[in-house]
């Protein structure tokens, strides 16, 4: 009976999550827009947010109390890096997007790859951010988020060799030039 209301809860909450993940507000902005919203990440300080033993640490050095109090705070500052983290990963689709169809086929396919990429990753920080809003009300339950900083890392670095690619020397819009 339980199983059944979670499933009848999840179900619709992972439709929605992808539909936010996945619409494209942004793709009617030129490529420089874009770029100028991206949000600066500092992946030294995130990734000291959500790695587990820094939190175990924590929870043996402090009282459980003081534990809480830290825990929230730190959940509250990984929650904005992860908001940063899923606002990028979108403006990242909408500039990848249009080169898919890019009549270079190394182009087309590195745009492709950035998409998926930074999909999945705009998908599993919407999640991760329902998860922290869970520990940020509860500061007992651990919330590991390293796999998004590993992720992001990543599709910033297929982004980058994907500028590469597609913008000619000069060109200020690789998406101009595709």
């Amino acid at each position: 009976m339980i199983t059944t209301f979670l499933i009848i809860g999840i179900v619709p909450a992972l439709l929605f999550v992808f539909y936010i993940a996945r619409r494209s507000v942004l793709s009617a902005q030129s490529y420089d827009e874009l770029s100028r919203q991206l949000v600066p990440v500092d992946i030294a300080a995130f990734r000291n947010l959500v790695d587990a033993n820094e939190t175990r640490y924590l929870r043996e050095k402090l009282a459980p109390a003081a534990f809480r109090a830290v825990q929230r705070q730190r959940q509250i500052a990984a929650l904005a890096y992860v908001k940063a983290v899923a606002h990028n990963a979108a403006l990242l689709i909408a500039m990848a997007d249009p080169a898919k169809s890019s009549p270079n086929s190394e182009v087309a396919s590195t745009a492709q790859a950035v998409v998926e990429q930074a999909l999945q990753l705009r998908i599993r920080s919407l999640l991760l951010i329902l998860k922290l809003w869970a520990g940020i009300a509860l500061p007992g339950l651990t919330v590991s988020g390293s796999t998004i900083v590993d992720r992001y890392q990543k599709v910033s670095s297929g982004f980058v060799n994907f500028v590469q690619l597609s913008r000619p020397a000069g060109t200020s819009d690789p998406l101009r030039s595709s």
